[in-house]
């Protein structure tokens, strides 16, 4: 049962999407930005979400894929802390690495959400700088809309940062898991 768990964490993946889906449809050939037809809605027309495999990631904000991950950890750590039973000092290692981890991996939501919401207002604020350049071209609109299209591969950095960050959380994890499942052998009589 161990090993399963430990194959199902190994298997959760990052991806360095760029934030895709925040992007406004542009016309063919044009920087013009699609209008989008839904009332109510923004004045412009987004990229569909990425599919569910793609979204299917720990650095993604639309999917509970991180909440799988902690839910995996802790019933690593639940099936760990059975076998350390009669070893308080291995148990309390095996809770605190366990903790630790869902911790870091939960501080990851809101830092996550907000790059997503960041790149959205940006996209929007270039598609808008775009329309007007369209209408009537500028220096000032043209300096505008290097600035945005600069803080957007910024927000882009970040999401790649926050991506990078998980993958080494998510690799330690799987080192830590190993070296307690190598201590837990090393008491257990044979």
């Amino acid at each position: 049962m161990l090993e399963q768990l430990k194959l199902e964490l190994r298997q959760f993946k990052v991806i360095d999407c760029g934030l895709w889906h925040e992007q406004v449809e542009r016309e063919e050939q044009s920087i013009m930005p699609k209008l989008s037809v839904l009332p109510g809605d923004v004045r412009y027309k987004r990229m569909k979400f990425c599919d569910k495999s793609t979204r299917n990631h720990l650095g993604c904000a639309h999917t509970n894929v991180r909440n799988e991950a902690i839910r995996k950890v802790k019933e690593i750590g639940t099936l760990m802390l059975e076998q350390a039973e009669g070893e308080p000092s291995l148990a309390k290692e095996i809770r605190c690495t366990c903790s630790a981890y869902c911790e870091k991996l939960q501080a990851f939501e809101m830092k996550i959400a907000e790059t997503d919401i960041k790149k959205s207002g940006l996209e929007l604020d270039h598609a808008a700088v775009c329309e007007k350049l369209t209408e009537h071209e500028t220096e000032a609109l043209k300096e505008q809309c290097m600035h945005v299209e600069q803080e957007i591969r910024s927000v882009i950095g970040i999401q790649k940062q926050h991506n990078n960050e998980i993958r080494a959380l998510q690799k330690e994890m799987l080192v830590k898991i190993e070296a307690l499942e190598m201590r837990m052998n090393s008491i257990r009589p044979d």
